[in-house]
């Protein structure tokens, strides 16, 4: 009834992957001859390059689903984006907060169906309790150590 699949030969997979590496090899190698030849003609304005990367971004977006709501997307999160280069967040945090928090709603949803809905079944356990410690202390941080450099400076002008 069911047909099993025939499986490769020793030697078939073999040839596959002795291409890819011969192929990454000759590009490492022509990466590195021409690196230097190509990288000092390549100045270009930051004015041209900007706009170009723009043109680019606003053709890519609506090239997915023919659709200008996908190019105001695009440019509202570039606004984001921009809001937060200003304002100097950091990018490490924020990608990992984007990618971990799908991950921490489905476990407190998780540990609250277990608890039946109290939040304080929650906060009387000493790893959540722990966490939730250092969750604030790292908040709390650098406000404290700007507080004490205020301090040490005030300290020393007296």
């Amino acid at each position: 009834m069911f047909k099993r699949p025939e499986r490769l030969g020793t030697g078939e997979g073999a040839g596959i992957i002795a291409a890819y590496l011969a192929a990454n090899l000759v590009m490492a190698v022509l990466i590195w001859v021409s690196a230097r030849r190509i990288a000092p003609r390549i100045r270009i304005p930051r004015s041209y390059l900007l706009s170009a990367i723009l043109v680019f971004c606003v053709a890519g977006s609506h090239a997915i689903n023919t659709s200008f709501i996908d190019v105001r997307t695009m440019l509202g999160f570039g606004v984001v984006g921009l809001a937060r280069e200003s304002a100097r967040v950091p990018l490490g945090p924020f990608v990992i907060g984007v990618g971990l928090t799908p991950i921490a709603e489905v476990q407190l949803r998780a540990a609250m169906m277990m608890s039946g809905d109290d939040p304080s079944a929650i906060l009387t356990r000493p790893f959540a309790m722990g966490f939730l410690t250092l969750a604030l202390l790292t908040l709390a941080w650098p406000g404290l150590a700007a507080r004490r450099a205020r301090r040490n400076i005030a300290n020393q002008t007296e």
